[in-house]
């Protein structure tokens, strides 16, 4: 009786050390997803600030659209094991010029010179006082394990002030 006994209890303590193995690695996965997942957001927003300086620093270097991907000086910024795609649509900066869609318009504020602060003019280094210059920043980054993040933004230039 006593070895019958032991042997049922052997196989519930291996059963039971087999499930918690398995817990602990089903656990340590999902650490590892989020944690690479949030790498790649972080990268993103690294990567959208970085276009936005870019914009404020040089906006006639911009022109309409620009490449992110092909931008040499992101290789030091962005951390080893990410990578920007290149694909059609995302991880450029686009330079829009005429009035903002109807929409848009009415669902943004004034800014001081009472006029809504997208109304952009065809200028990429528009001036403080009246236009602005409009842009779209797409970033997406992939990472290890299928991570990946996505971030779009849209922005104003005028005169050095990004709104």
């Amino acid at each position: 009786f006593v070895l019958i006994l032991t042997m049922v209890m052997l196989a519930t303590l291996s059963i039971l050390g087999v499930m918690v193995l398995n817990t602990t690695n089903v656990e340590l996965n999902i650490t590892t997803n989020s944690r690479l997942n949030s790498n790649a957001f972080v990268a993103a927003e690294l990567v959208t600030e970085y276009a936005q300086q870019q914009v404020v620093d040089s906006p006639t270097a911009i022109g309409n659209n620009y490449d992110l991907v092909n931008d040499g000086a992101l290789a030091a910024i962005i951390p080893a094991g990410l990578s920007l795609p290149d694909v059609d649509g995302h991880n450029e900066i686009v330079h829009y010029t005429g009035q903002a869609p109807t929409i848009m318009a009415s669902q943004t504020s004034t800014d001081a010179y009472l006029s809504n602060i997208y109304r952009t003019g065809n200028d990429s280094g528009a001036g403080a006082s009246g236009e602005a210059a409009f842009y779209r920043i797409s970033v997406n980054v992939e990472g290890q394990r299928g991570a990946s993040a996505r971030v779009d933004t849209l922005f104003v230039n005028r005169g050095g002030q990004v709104f």
